[in-house]
């Protein structure tokens, strides 16, 4: 899966925004969960 495919795969599911300066934040599976846990955190 490319990084945009992963994007709009993230995005859609748990209703985040991530632009595109974060990409890289985004680029393992763990690095993944942190930032939406980060991104989602009330």
């Amino acid at each position: 899966m490319d990084i945009l495919n992963l994007v709009i795969a993230l995005s859609t599911r748990f209703g985040v925004a991530i632009p595109e300066v974060d990409y890289p934040r985004i680029a393992t599976p763990d690095m993944a969960m942190t930032y939406l846990m980060e991104k989602t955190a009330t």
